[in-house]
């Protein structure tokens, strides 16, 4: 920092200048032992200041290209902060040289003594406030300045709308009185000059009114725009609304509303954290009493807030929504409808409706921009009743009408049945009030006087999208060929509450895919792996399958057959793993194929979160080929135990599905020792553990029973891997893998040890009873637990608890270092592993009862022994000022669930 005030000559330079400033009392203070208050206050103010140096440097910047009178004004007020930045570097200076490193030891000392010792004198302290207090007055007197200088810009846009608003109001009467004149003409057919010159009036508003061929069947809804200015200084957002309708005897509306913007730490952000969100506590109950409960205990805190002065009705909280990562306004009738846990049934919502009639009665808004609103959910989540609807009116007289596309297909029903009864109680263009209204001679003349198109959007969603489920619309809407992906939001699972085959219009949706289909739309795997409905995703697979035989005929015509076989690599079904080779084959080749004929790079199709319904439809429309391997030599059946929920019988009976068809449990995986058997033994292990923890009902046979198959092998000692680990002697066993699992997720488990030890037990019960008492069983499982109990490093199949095995491939180097590390404890769990065996075999009694008082015992009291010293090494270490103290006994997590239930209840007893 030799010369500080060298790269001010700019705006920019001043403020970066300001920031180093600011850092560096910031860094001091935190260096600095034992800090005074006065300290503290410098170092708080330095902290403020540096906030709104950087708010200052990004507005500037925002606003040079757009306005730029209003940014050099701004780089006015910056450049005056030099004064007092000149000032503020010389004692900052002199305490920076101290931070610089000398070359010299000597000289590398005295600045580190300096460094320790310096403080700032007086007179430099109460320089630094001064000037630290008058910096932070200019640069919130220029935030505020240009903050009110908007607002006063807002107004005047106000009183602009306003006089365009009369000027438009009387045209329009004399519109109407022109089509009263000639009652029998359609509107389209008025004078030109009248309907350009009303759409010349309208072009101040978000979108241009289409020309509406009959005015009682559709309304135009184009005259609305609403402004929001969001003050980060004042903690303000301003929303203002003009709305005007197109009939002449409806007043205009123009509202202005005030909310104060609350941060984190506010009381409304801590409901949300700790209730809302990411707390226990979130309104959904186990029984409709206890939703109740909850709604009731929610009232009390906010009548308690608002007593207290804690909260404001119309205060909104500016936060960042987890599930889109994008910034939202939530207020607190939205706190029960944020999280995507949150279940509206027919019990809770009595309580809903009190909870949101309340806040209602007390001016709680609710902000529709944030996708948790609560009239947004309640318009997704279910199909509207008559007391729903009532509710939904409610809410829209109280906060406005609904200004958002239906993003689901439950929300577009109830919009249709809104508009039914209300046309004012939704607020979108034409074109999309038409499509929900379902007007073919409406959606026609829009088309005709390309007032709309295929592509209008809004909020991400089509106006094609939006006609899904009404073939007509569509069919006006498709054009002869597309290349566009077909609309999936109302049937992708992505989205909850789909379309589903017990809708009424499921026949009209499926009309709809095939008009769309016909015309060349593309499909994925993804459209039919989350489809919710069966229906629909027959329909896809048999499009696809098309699609995918007339590609492999074309081949055939086009490429050699040595070739081909090449790049098919042994595939006899449809094409579906090379269907990708294949396309690229042919444009190689010069000839040019459909659209919907080139397909991307994926998994297989049938590999992916598919149950054995679509399976079986799958397969028999031809993609018979289930082991056939990918690109990095993953198979399906891999790619379905990576997405194995372990709480899903179906993924199990998926599993089960493709080993029925012919995938291969015993092919090593990729770059692995270890075949897919002992992953799926784990996978079966962990699904089990779940089912003792959730106190289901623990029926492990139940999950075995789609692998047939491959019953004998597993949880067996049949089948041996090539990994190399003293756990189980010869390689890995589909057995010991599963213990190996079952004892990693107790770790984790949150549950009481009492309840952890009975499902423990109970497993190992099952394992023994499986292998019918087989006495080399039971060795490999007193050897298993043994190695675990004495905390023992695996070197085998730890790369089974990744997603991708393949991928995370341990070195051979590391392997041979942690046995290395582990070579004296090994042997002693040799000797100990040769003790229990011959004991067991002696003794004759039932494995869990050997565990749980012979094995036990020894367990404990081998963890319990320490090292020995002679009296002589004691007496030296005390010379050399060391105390030895022995250090508490930790039995391994393993060790305490083998022990019986009364030995738990002691421990915990003994504990508190």
């Amino acid at each position: 920092m030799s010369d500080p005030l060298s790269v001010t000559g700019s705006a920019v330079g001043t403020i970066s200048l300001g920031l180093s400033l600011c850092n560096a009392i910031v860094r001091y203070a935190r260096n600095a032992q034992g800090q005074s208050d006065d300290m503290k206050y410098l170092a708080t103010k330095a902290f403020n200041i540096r906030s709104l140096l950087k708010s200052l440097r990004e507005l500037i910047e925002e606003l040079e290209n757009d306005i730029p009178d209003v940014a050099d004004d701004l780089e006015s007020m910056a450049l005056d902060l030099q004064v007092y930045l000149q000032r503020l570097s010389r004692p900052i200076q002199k305490y920076e040289r101290a931070q610089n490193t000398p070359t010299s030891v000597r000289s590398r000392a005295r600045r580190t003594w300096e460094t320790a010792i310096y403080h700032f004198k007086k007179e430099e302290l109460l320089e630094v406030r001064d000037c630290l207090q008058c910096m932070e007055l200019d640069l919130n007197t220029a935030l505020n300045i240009y903050s009110a200088r908007e607002l006063h810009k807002f107004g005047a846009r106000q009183e602009v709308i306003g006089i365009k608003q009369d000027l438009l109001i009387e045209k329009m009467n004399t519109l109407q009185l022109s089509v009263t004149a000639s009652s029998h003409l359609d509107i389209s057919q008025q004078p030109k000059n009248n309907s350009t010159s009303c759409h010349e009036s309208v072009s101040i508003q978000s979108y241009r009114p289409p020309v509406a061929y009959n005015w009682k069947n559709i309304r135009d809804k184009q005259g609305r725009k609403q402004y929001r200015f969001h003050s980060k200084w004042l903690s303000r957002a301003f929303t203002g609304t003009f709305c005007l309708s197109a009939k002449p005897d409806i007043l205009p509306i123009v509202s202005l509303h005030c909310h104060a913007v609350v941060g984190p730490e506010s009381w409304l952000g801590r409901m949300y954290f700790d209730q809302g969100h990411f707390g226990k506590n979130k309104i959904q109950g186990r029984t409709c009493s206890e939703t109740l409960n909850r709604i009731n205990n929610w009232i009390r805190l906010f009548q308690n807030a608002v007593s207290e002065g804690n909260m404001r009705p119309t205060d909104e909280l500016s936060t960042i929504e987890v599930v889109s990562n994008s910034s939202v306004h939530v207020s607190l009738i939205d706190l029960p409808f944020i999280s995507w846990l949150t279940k509206l049934t027919p019990d809770t919502f009595p309580a809903l409706c009190k909870y949101i009639n309340f806040m209602l009665d007390h001016n709680v808004t609710t902000d529709y921009r944030n996708p948790r609103s609560a009239l947004r959910r309640l318009c997704e989540s279910l199909i509207w009743t008559e007391e729903v609807q009532s509710l939904a009116s409610h809410i829209i007289r109280k906060c406005g009408p609904i200004n958002w596309v239906p993003d689901t297909w439950n929300a577009k029903k109830n919009m249709q049945s809104l508009l039914l009864r209300d046309a004012d109680s939704i607020d979108l263009p034409s074109s999309f009030i038409t499509v929900l209204r379902e007007a073919e001679k409406g959606l026609r003349a829009l088309l005709d006087s390309n007032l709309a198109s295929q592509e209008d959007s809004l909020d991400g969603v089509t106006i094609l999208q939006l006609a899904m489920g009404w073939p007509a619309g569509v069919k006006l809407l498709s054009r002869a060929q597309s290349a566009s992906h077909l609309p999936d939001w109302y049937h992708n699972k992505h989205l909850i509450f789909g379309i589903t085959d017990k809708d009424s219009k499921i026949d009209d949706y499926l009309d709809c895919c095939n008009i769309l289909l016909e015309t060349g739309y593309k499909i994925s795997n993804d459209d039919i792996t989350w489809t919710s409905s069966i229906k629909l995703a027959n329909l896809l697979i048999h499009s696809l399958a098309k699609r995918r035989s007339k590609l492999l005929a074309i081949a055939e015509a086009h490429i050699e057959s040595h070739e081909l076989s090449d790049l098919r690599k042994g595939e006899t079904g449809i094409p579906d793993t090379c269907a990708h080779a294949l396309s690229a084959a042919l444009t190689t080749k010069g000839l040019k194929i459909d659209h919907t004929l080139k397909f991307p790079k994926t998994v297989p199709l049938f590999c992916r979160y598919l149950f054995p319904a679509i399976l079986d439809k799958i397969y028999e429309a031809g993609f018979i080929d289930v082991d056939l391997p990918q690109e990095r030599g993953d198979t399906p059946l891999m790619a379905r135990c990576h997405f194995w929920w372990p709480h899903s019988m179906q993924d199990s009976n998926a599993v089960g599905w493709l080993i029925s068809k012919g995938a291969d449990p015993f092919r090593r995986i990729p770059g692995l020792r270890t075949t897919v058997l002992h992953w799926i033994n784990g996978r079966l292990a962990v699904q089990i553990h779940y089912q003792c923890e959730s106190g289901s009902g623990f029926d492990p046979h139940v999950e075995l029973c789609h692998f047939k198959q491959i019953d004998i092998h597993l949880f067996s000692l049949t089948t041996r891997d090539e990994c190399s680990c003293s756990c189980s002697l010869g390689g890995c066993t589909p057995l010991s893998v599963a213990i190996r699992t079952f004892v990693d997720m107790l770790a984790l488990s949150d549950h009481q040890i009492t309840r952890i030890a009975s499902g423990f037990q109970r497993f190992l019960s099952f394992l023994i009873d499986r292998n019918q008492s087989m006495l080399e069983v039971c060795h490999a499982i007193i050897r298993s637990l043994t190695f675990d109990g004495l905390n023992l490093s695996h070197t085998c199949c730890t790369e089974l608890r990744y997603h991708y095995p393949w991928e995370n491939i341990r070195d051979e180097s590391d392997l041979e270092e942690i046995r290395e590390e582990q070579i004296l404890l090994l042997e002693r769990f040799e000797r100990l592993v040769s003790d229990f065996n011959t004991q067991f075999d002696a003794l004759g009694l039932p494995l869990i009862d050997f565990l749980q008082e012979i094995w036990y015992e020894r367990m404990v009291g081998f963890l319990s022994e320490r090292d020995k010293y002679d009296p002589e090494h004691k007496e030296q270490t005390r010379n050399l000022g060391v105390s030895l103290e022995m250090d508490d006994i930790e039995i391994p997590f393993v060790v305490q669930l083998i022990c019986d239930q009364i030995r738990v209840v002691e421990s915990q007893s003994n504990d508190l």
